[in-house]
């Protein structure tokens, strides 16, 4: 029987349960990192900091959409040191952990971008 914490363990780059970077079945997902849909929109986009890098965001995209649009995958790091970001993009899980305008734990699937917000790569628990 296969275990499911090791399928789990074995998702694409942005549905990973395991470390970024490891291979395989949640790769349906990979052709959405570094592009956006509907970037026709009528409002204008803004920028937010994340780890000191400009992101461009639309108005109602969550800081997870924004990010994974941009390219970046690696949100934080687990308390092993493993990199870690979205894996479910519904709060469940938490993996997307970030540091909002200095406040840990903020899961970037849940929470809206806004302009000239400063988000950075949450190390372990809260740091």
């Amino acid at each position: 029987m296969r275990n499911p914490t090791r399928a789990l363990s074995r998702a694409g780059p942005i549905l990973f349960g395991g470390a970024i970077g490891e291979s395989s079945w949640g790769s349906c997902m990979t052709g959405v990192i570094g592009r956006r849909l509907g970037e026709d929109r009528a409002q204008a986009a803004f920028t937010f900091s994340f780890e000191g890098e400009a992101i461009q965001a639309w108005p109602g995209e969550t800081i997870a959409a924004a990010l994974m649009a941009s390219g970046q995958v690696h949100l934080r790091d687990a308390e092993d040191g493993s990199a870690r970001g979205v894996v479910c993009g519904i709060g469940a899980c938490w993996e997307c952990r970030c540091i909002v305008d200095g406040a840990a734990n903020t899961r970037a699937c849940m929470t809206e971008a806004r302009p000239g917000m400063v988000v950075a790569r949450q190390h372990g628990v809260g740091r």
